[in-house]
């Protein structure tokens, strides 16, 4: 027999009319299989007798599970709001300067994005590049202040392969821009040439500074974020989620009471002996 023509008997509780309905008002993107699973548990918890208790265990389950989607509305409520804080230069202004405004420190709005992607591992991974990097440099500056012939290839040698490919990409734009190595009439900017004294002021003018900067940046990266995720509680849209899950609430504590009252009204009746039929009780109304 073909296993596509078995019919999947239902679980314990689970009723294929419950099945149809609470089913089919699931959403697209949640999981049927655990919406199920909630469901089997409250009705093994509570036990229903009959189809009105079964009814009150899934409406119990409905409103669980409706209560869990409000959860993940309030999170994408302070994801839309951290997005929205970097969508204009203004906004990513507000936020740098409120996250820094106890600090003599002064943060750029590209700060934010950065900060928002990275992570304190992240931060810590970049710390550690820069130490490295910045240790190289220092050895190339130290070989080139030696003032010893044949320095600049040594010092070249020395530096990390990014900061040679920066120095070749600086020097080959200045030698197209600059061919005399003058720099241009009313222009301040000194063009490098390919020698110990312009790659020395290269390092230290620009590579060095390189370091302190983002240092600086990553040091600031935990007050940006946490002035970010404080800035994600929106009043408006959180007392609206927390109105609906109060509501909820009290639907769910509503349709409890109810399943518990009437299940004890079960109990009680079948604890209760049968005065009609007794032996006794006969008896009483034969002599009456």
């Amino acid at each position: 027999m073909s296993r596509r023509n078995v019919v999947p008997l239902p679980q314990p509780g689970d009723t294929l009319a419950q099945a149809d309905h609470l089913v089919r008002a699931l959403l697209p993107w949640e999981d049927e299989g655990e919406f199920r699973t909630l469901r089997r548990e409250l009705m093994q918890e509570h036990d229903p007798e009959g189809q009105t208790e079964t009814e009150l265990v899934a409406q119990l389950a409905w409103i669980a599970w409706r209560r869990r989607r409000l959860l993940l509305g309030e999170r994408a409520s302070h994801m839309a709001a951290v997005a929205e804080r970097q969508t204009a230069d203004h906004t990513q202004r507000q936020t740098i300067a409120r996250a820094l405004v106890a600090t003599s420190q002064k943060g750029q709005k590209e700060e934010l994005p950065a900060a928002m992607t990275s992570t304190a591992s992240d931060d810590a991974a970049t710390i550690i590049d820069v130490e490295e990097d910045e240790g190289m440099t220092m050895r190339a500056i130290a070989i080139l202040e030696t003032g010893d012939p044949g320095v600049y290839a040594e010092a070249l040698a020395a530096l990390r392969e990014d900061t040679q490919d920066w120095w070749e990409d600086t020097v080959s734009d200045d030698e197209i821009m600059h061919p005399d190595g003058q720099p241009q009439e009313g222009d301040k900017y000194l063009p490098y040439s390919r020698c110990t004294e312009q790659l020395l002021r290269f390092l230290k003018e620009h590579v060095l500074e390189i370091f302190t900067s983002t240092r600086g940046e990553v040091s600031r990266r935990p007050a940006i974020r946490l002035q970010a995720y404080g800035e994600s509680l929106d009043p408006f849209r959180a007392d609206k989620i927390f109105a609906l899950d109060e509501r909820l609430n009290r639907q769910f504590e509503k349709v409890l009471g109810m399943l518990l009252r009437l299940q004890e009204l079960r109990k009680s009746a079948r604890g209760s002996p049968n005065q009609a039929s007794s032996p006794s009780a006969s008896a009483s109304r034969g002599r009456n």
